[in-house]
């Protein structure tokens, strides 16, 4: 358990700790009528009590979530609890505190707060879902270039001064090339893949010449790669 929810938890228990005493603590008989007898009072504080466990559900189920963009993204699970929460708050103090009122009435209104907390919460999680589905999918599609590029950049840290030049211009080329990748793209990425291990060998081993070669063989590669990424855009 992390420090945040635990801290959250600590929160919690308070709130609901002081939710009770300050129900509780209120006199018994308001207006000579026994508020604990009467079933709007009972229907305010279980309307109250649920409402509380559902915020400490969806803000424990956020707070769990060790990915920061997924948990950017789950804030709007705790705002919709909280929303549930508010209005619960003002409807249960209303019957707790007018015992008088009819029990039927606050069973209702405490089924469709309750309704829409379930609605808001699944309509939250499902947005959730499907933008980190996007965010993944992207992340897939451009592993590629992301790790082609870092790997020019370790053969630019290791080159000499007569392959630095060459191997630049390969890691500038693959630095601003179209990121996104596509089935279709698999074969020429394989052949630029295979040339930058060729690019590695020949820097490793001080031959300026073969560098030198390899690099203008990766950066046609490179260009016709992206000439296709962007032909494959306008097919679509």
């Amino acid at each position: 358990m992390n420090k945040v929810l635990k801290i959250y938890g600590i929160l919690w228990l308070i709130s609901f700790a002081i939710f009770n005493a300050i129900v509780f603590l209120v006199p018994r008989e308001i207006g000579g009528v026994d508020r604990w007898a009467q079933g709007g009072f009972w229907i305010g504080y279980a309307l109250k009590t649920v409402s509380f466990v559902g915020q400490l559900v969806t803000c424990a189920a956020c707070l769990r979530n060790e990915n920061r963009n997924k948990l950017f993204l789950s804030l709007s699970l705790p705002l919709a609890a909280n929303g549930a929460l508010t209005a619960s708050m003002v409807v249960s103090c209303v019957f707790m505190l007018v015992p008088t009122l009819p029990a039927w009435i606050g069973a209702i209104i405490s089924l469709v707060i309750l309704l829409f907390l379930v609605v808001a919460v699944l309509k939250a999680h499902v947005a959730v879902q499907l933008v980190s589905a996007v965010d993944e999918r992207i992340v897939q599609q451009t592993a590629f270039i992301r790790t082609a590029t870092d790997r020019a950049y370790h053969i630019l840290q290791t080159a000499g001064e007569d392959t630095r030049t060459a191997v630049k211009q390969v890691w500038e080329a693959l630095r601003y090339s179209d990121p996104m990748s596509a089935p279709h793209l698999a074969v020429a990425e394989g052949h630029i893949d295979t040339a930058l291990q060729e690019l590695g060998r020949a820097v490793q081993a001080g031959e300026a010449e073969q560098a030198g070669e390899t690099a203008q063989q990766l950066l046609c590669l490179i260009r016709q790669r992206n000439q296709d990424c962007k032909t494959l855009k306008y097919k679509r």
